[in-house]
Order: structure tokens, then C-alpha cells, then sequence
């Protein structure tokens, strides 16, 4: 698919941009999940949110991960 982008008032002729052409497929189909996954909201406050992403961004590890790491400790706890 091309998308003709028109250039109104200069000299420069019209550029094609194309999509999905630099897109790198296999890296793209490696880093799919292989399962379904679900989003979860609850509240917390906003200091201690603030701590927990300033530890994560510290750490280099996403929120995301944490809770799941929290949610399995929880669960081995539990279940």
C-alpha cells in the first residue's frame, strides 16, 4: 500500500511513503505472546506508585513484570 504525500509550495517533487516495508517480521512474530493476556487496574497511591516506578526505572525492569512476579509469590502462597 503507497500513500502519496502531496508537498504544497515547494520544488521538491511528491515523496511515496509505503508502509510495513522496513517492519522486521520475524522479530516481530518472536516477540508475540503465546498467550492471552489480561489487563488488571486497581488503585494505589501516588507516592507509592512514584517509588515503585523510580525502583523499576533503577532496576530497568518494567512495573509489569513486578506485579507478575508479585501475583506468582502470592499465588505459590495460596494456592
Amino acid at each position: 500500500m503507497a500513500l502519496s504525500k502531496h508537498s504544497s509550495g515547494t520544488t521538491t517533487p511528491n515523496k511515496v511513503m509505503t508502509f510495513g516495508e522496513n517492519r522486521d517480521l520475524s522479530k516481530v512474530m518472536a516477540t508475540a505472546p503465546t498467550v492471552i493476556q489480561k489487563r488488571i487496574n486497581f488503585n494505589m497511591s501516588e507516592d507509592k506508585h512514584q517509588r515503585l516506578k523510580a525502583a523499576c526505572a533503577r532496576k530497568g525492569i518494567s512495573i509489569s513484570d513486578v506485579m507478575n512476579e508479585l501475583a506468582d509469590a502470592w499465588l505459590n502462597s495460596n494456592e
